[in-house]
């Protein structure tokens, strides 16, 4: 099984290493030929002698196997090894293990891999690895899986064996490249479950980077097939792991211009995947063209998969400046406002709480005033929860009004207790909410808790 194994950062590589070390010679020469004072003409003379070593180099790297000559015998194959690992210079090493990677083919991957195995160690034995695997992975990826596998199987025993194996990772995304079908079978036959799911992210790499659409509709499959499971708190939750897999396609996707990524985002089907798609395609556009993005996300504001868009962009205005992030949010359609109203508020209290309060001060009653003021007492019921507590009390909304104030008193039970209990008959809470509070001062924030943050993927 013989397939071209020529990836183009290999033979960067190559270039770059023998453009330096020519220049290297070059450099090194020069010095040489000044200190001896040599008369200019003996110098171009020098020079066209470096020129000839250069054209050695470019002969050399001409010479190497191709996707079409990939065969090498044994003796070659061992004198590039002994080469590399007795070479002392970064450069000249970079050169050979790129010409063991271009020479690398079923046939004898395997006696280049224990070579190094036995002869790396450290960093160097880690970075070389995955290459090695990626290049193995082209040539014959059922073969590498299998030895990166046993390999960590190998140095789990005993452990329970976590899966967590890169040069399996480096393989499989190489081998789903080329050869998808193949790498989509070698996971479906994964009895581990931790192990599967870690590999997933290379066979999905793999996908991405060769056909985008194939990757994603790998992920739209496993998503349907999953079932909905219920965690012990008792909320309901889908998909966290595919939402990570299809935030790693949107990675490949801004790589090809943010204009694609739009593009494929749109084209998902509504859902938490195109939720998390918007999220990761909002969090590069916003650094490259925040205007654009503004534009963009406004324009999707209004739907629900457009909820964590519409944070990271309140999010990185807020920051940068909070009453243009208050008139973006302002500007939105009326079901985004409170989205937006709650991350910039938060981000705008803990970095300037008076200004923070004076704009709410002057919020007409809406929805989004009820938001702001909510994200506003949750920054402040640790520091002050007397004036948590009263900023609560202005919201309209009784739901959010009596969540927040609960929030509020348990933070505070945790701080100032006696405080907390004497303020309790007079906070407008509901009686049995009080005795709840009373009877579990310590616990953490309440189910349901206002302040839901939005999943992180990266």
């Amino acid at each position: 099984m013989d397939k071209k194994i020529t990836p183009h950062a290999i033979w960067f590589l190559i270039a770059i290493a023998a453009f330096a070390l020519g220049k290297k010679i070059e450099s090194k020469s020069k010095l040489e030929t000044n200190k001896l004072g040599l008369t200019e003409q003996e110098q171009r003379t020098k020079s066209l002698s470096i020129a000839g070593k250069n054209n050695g180099i470019r002969s050399q790297i001409k010479s190497l196997p191709t996707s079409k000559n990939t065969s090498t015998a044994s003796a070659p194959t061992n004198q590039l090894i002994n080469n590399y690992l007795s070479s002392s210079d970064p450069i000249e090493k970079n050169l050979l293990f790129a010409q063991m990677l271009i020479g690398l083919n079923a046939d004898n991957a395997s006696e280049i891999y224990e070579s190094l195995k036995e002869n790396l160690d450290g960093r160097e034995r880690s970075r070389k690895m995955e290459l090695f695997f990626q290049a193995w992975g082209r040539a014959d990826g059922e073969s590498a899986i299998k030895m990166a596998l046993s390999n960590n199987s190998e140095r789990n025993r005993g452990r329970g064996g976590q899966g967590n194996n890169m040069y399996a990772y480096s393989a499989l995304s190489a081998w789903a490249s080329v050869d998808p079908e193949s790498a989509m079978k070698t996971i479906s036959n994964l009895e581990d479950d931790r192990q599967k799911s870690f590999l997933t992210y290379g066979l999905i790499n793999g996908l991405a980077k060769s056909d985008a659409r194939a990757a994603t509709d790998y992920v739209l499959e496993m998503e349907a097939n999953r079932e909905t499971e219920e965690q012990p708190n008792g909320v309901l939750r889908r998909g966290d792991v595919t939402q990570r897999y299809i935030s790693q396609i949107a990675s490949e996707q801004l790589k090809k211009g943010v204009s694609t990524a739009i593009e494929w985002a749109e084209a998902l089907p509504d859902g938490e995947l195109k939720s998390s798609a918007f999220d990761q395609v909002t969090e590069s556009y916003v650094r490259s063209d925040i205007d654009a993005a503004k534009k963009w996300v406004s324009s999707n504001a209004e739907k629900e998969y457009a909820q964590r868009a519409v944070s990271e962009v309140a999010s990185h205005l807020s920051r940068e400046n909070p009453q243009d992030a208050v008139n973006w949010a302002s500007s939105l359609p009326t079901n985004a406002q409170g989205q937006a109203y709650r991350e910039v508020m938060e981000n705008w209290t803990r970095n300037d709480p008076e200004a923070a309060s004076n704009h709410l001060v002057a919020m007409k009653p809406s929805e989004a005033r009820d938001s702001a003021v909510s994200s506003f007492a949750a920054s402040l019921d640790r520091e002050d929860p007397k004036s948590a507590a009263t900023w609560a009390a202005t919201i309209d909304n009784e739901e959010t009004r009596i969540n927040t104030l609960k929030t509020v008193a348990q933070s505070w039970m945790r701080t100032d207790a006696e405080a907390a209990k004497a303020w309790l008959p007079n906070s407008g809470l509901p009686q049995e909410t009080q005795t709840a509070i009373l009877e579990t001062p310590t616990r953490g924030r309440p189910t349901g808790d206002f302040r839901s943050r939005r999943p992180r993927q990266r």
